[in-house]
């Protein structure tokens, strides 16, 4: 769980996570908030903690939102990245994007990301956050949710299924 005031930690692992805000290293204002690994075997196997919130989506509906933040890394030994998930009301994912194609390794100095996401009319649920695999540190400061045009494209790698062939394929293995 997070001390930090509408936020929470989940994931796979979310015991090997911690979550703070520091005053020390920031982006804007006074404080961020710093999302690490407590642990050497965090991230192992496909294990993941995210530092995230979720709400309501009924504002946003039919609307083009982006999730944006500045982010700074240390020492990211798997990878990090912010991310924006859709659901309807049984929790089916209908948009996603965790910037796992365009991934925030290492150590990197502040950077501005952002994830664009279209939120069908059926949408129940939108969860923003950060997201880290393996050990490291993260700060994530000066977060905006906010309408974009449809001049901005859509980000991340769960779209509709435009790109699905039509009938099934190669069923007898022969090709």
């Amino acid at each position: 769980m997070s001390e930090i005031n509408g936020w929470m930690i989940t994931g796979t692992n979310p015991d090997f996570y911690q979550a703070t805000l520091d005053t020390r290293v920031y982006h804007k204002g006074q404080k961020s908030a710093r999302f690490e690994s407590k642990e050497e075997t965090a991230g192992q196997a496909g294990q993941f903690g995210t530092f995230m919130q979720q709400f309501r989506s009924e504002s946003f509906a039919g609307k083009r939102m982006r999730f944006s933040g500045f982010v700074k890394s240390e020492n990211v030994a798997g990878w990090a990245g912010l991310w924006m998930r859709v659901d309807d009301h049984q929790q089916n994912m209908l948009a996603f994007d965790n910037m796992q194609d365009r991934a925030i390794k290492g150590t990197t100095d502040w950077n501005y990301y952002a994830c664009v996401l279209d939120v069908p009319k059926e949408a129940e649920i939108i969860c923003i956050g950060i997201l880290m695999t393996g050990t490291g540190t993260v700060w994530i400061d000066d977060c905006q949710f906010e309408e974009v045009g449809t001049d901005i494209p859509v980000t991340g790698n769960f779209q509709e299924n435009d790109n699905l062939p039509s009938e099934p394929q190669n069923l007898q293995f022969e090709v």
